[in-house]
């Protein structure tokens, strides 16, 4: 039995990648959407060639996803986020803001900043292909807040709380605060609250 889903008005599916700017694609992406059970996509969305979606997730208006991103099962796209191309995120996130391409997030992340590529050489034609950058990845049970910005391709260790604004471009270790410019914290350092908070109980995870 084809599984259920709801698609809002004006959403458009499998949408054909852009072109890219004087250059040919080396492979074509192609392939229809692949979906599981109970899934959401709310109105005004595009969502591009080549994307699976787990079981529940929902996908809230006028979010943009490009071709071969992976969403995994309950997971939620809010706040007309924009998800980039090759993007794999795993199960029970809950995304806004604006995701870079290649980037990898896994389970039970919270992420509403900007995840962007250095671009050291901006130089480079857009589309080259020597001008694709590896992206960041992003561990379990992560809380990035609104406006914070992941600048480089580091690796963000689990139960990590990165606070609204900051810049980070090092990597990040698991049970650490970020605030500022790279100004990084074990949690039991930190002086607020946020230090008492069940997100580091490694037991309880973040749910």
């Amino acid at each position: 039995m084809k599984h259920k889903i709801h698609i809002g008005k004006n959403t458009v599916i499998n949408a054909k990648p852009r072109p890219l700017s004087g250059y040919i694609r080396e492979k074509e992406t192609a392939g229809r959407l692949k979906y599981g059970k109970n899934v959401w996509i709310g109105s005004g969305c595009v969502i591009s060639t080549c994307i699976t979606l787990g079981n529940n997730v929902i996908i809230s208006d006028g979010t943009y996803i490009e071709d071969n991103v992976t969403i995994d099962s309950d997971s939620i796209l809010v706040y007309k986020c924009l998800v980039c191309a090759d993007t794999k995120i795993g199960k029970n996130c809950v995304i806004g803001g604006f995701i870079g391409e290649n980037t990898i997030i896994k389970n039970n992340c919270r992420i509403f900043g900007e995840i962007v590529h250095k671009h050291l050489d901006p130089s480079k034609n857009w589309d080259a292909p020597d001008s694709a950058e590896k992206g960041p990845v992003i561990f379990d049970n992560v809380f990035i807040g609104f406006g914070a910005k992941i600048t480089k391709p580091v690796e963000i260790g689990s139960n990590s709380y990165i606070l609204p604004n900051s810049i980070v471009s090092k990597d990040i270790p698991p049970f650490h605060i970020a605030r500022g410019i790279n100004e990084i914290f074990y949690y039991k350092e930190w002086k607020g609250g946020l230090s008492k908070s069940n997100f580091f109980n490694k037991e309880a995870g973040f749910v």
